[in-house]
């Protein structure tokens, strides 16, 4: 399952858990910036996204395929924002640091990325919805 909606300034996703699913919607977001002359900034978004949706499939939702991952992303005036939100639990998000893991793990980078490429994050309560702020100037 994977379903988009495209309008003139926003896309939205939602497509279950799946590894495969994570180039697709990283594909569909590239495209629709690079359509909407938005080249500038489309390797920063693109990033971006993968990274969220890469949480979201992997640690969120357990690349368990029933569980759905659902994406909006906005283009405003001045800045563009993301959502990502997943179907899992949720994490402590409140202790964790924006900090390099140590070079030797396999995983733990995303969040760092993002956080370092975005203008702004912010969790939910539970810890299954990031949003994400890019500023377009």
């Amino acid at each position: 399952m994977f379903t988009r909606l495209i309008l003139e300034d926003s896309l939205k996703l939602h497509f279950c858990s799946e590894l495969q699913s994570i180039s697709r919607a990283s594909s569909e977001i590239r495209d629709f910036l690079l359509l909407r002359g938005m080249r500038s900034i489309a390797f920063d978004v693109a990033l971006i996204c993968r990274e969220a949706i890469n949480n979201a499939v992997i640690h969120g939702n357990g690349i368990r395929p029933e569980r759905a991952v659902h994406l909006e992303l906005a283009i405003g005036p001045q800045q563009l924002t993301i959502s990502v939100e997943d179907e899992g639990a949720g994490w402590e998000w409140r202790n964790w640091e924006f900090t390099l893991p140590d070079p030797s793990c396999e995983s733990g980078r995303g969040l760092y990325i993002i956080h370092h490429y975005a203008d702004y994050l912010s969790f939910n309560e539970k810890g299954n919805r990031l949003v994400i702020r890019k500023q377009l100037s």
